[in-house]
């Protein structure tokens, strides 16, 4: 196997980081430096947040992130909420390439909510996936609104409190303890 030479590396480098810069270049007519700035960081986020999932896709369908003895139906409803997801994350990262990026946002931060809450829905006894509700607080904080970022955390809170209704046999201060200890 031939080994990359430094003007190689060089080039090769110089190929990834102009890739990088095209996929997270805002929309020309946002001209304020800090709204582009704010547009760039998001598109960055949107990129990692896809490719997260379908790094996660790729281990459900492996079966690598599937808990043994796991009815198939769980596994089943994580590919779904998994391609959704996706599929709403990419949307943002297209919105986000226009002058709708505070859209691109909104969406973003509802996408990271609603999965993890659907995920805990669909497998309460499987809590790995509700620390990503902070995820969706810290997203919020740095691309919406201070007004906009306050009612995330009320919804975010509101919601596990709400969880046991949804989910029979769930408690919320048993379930959330037993998650921070693991």
């Amino acid at each position: 196997m031939r080994s990359l030479s430094n003007s190689d590396a060089g080039r090769y480098y110089d190929v990834l980081a102009g890739a990088w810069q095209w996929l997270i270049e805002p929309s020309p007519s946002i001209v304020e430096p800090e709204r582009r700035l704010q547009a760039r960081l998001l598109m960055a986020v949107l990129l990692v947040l896809m490719t997260l999932g379908l790094l996660s896709f790729a281990l459900i369908l492996s079966g690598d992130y599937v808990t043994p003895g796991e009815p198939k139906e769980v596994t089943s409803m994580f590919v779904w909420i998994t391609v959704t997801g996706i599929l709403l994350l990419a949307v943002g990262y297209g919105l986000s390439r226009t002058t709708h990026y505070p859209l691109a946002a909104l969406l973003a931060v509802g996408t990271v909510l609603s999965t993890t809450f659907v995920t805990v829905i669909v497998n309460p006894q499987d809590l790995r996936s509700i620390s990503f509700l902070i995820l969706g607080g810290l997203m919020g904080s740095l691309f919406l609104s201070v007004r906009t970022t306050v009612l995330v955390f009320f919804v975010t809170f509101m919601g596990l409190l709400l969880l046991p209704v949804f989910v029979a046999g769930f408690s919320t201060s048993k379930n959330l303890m037993r998650s921070s200890l693991s």
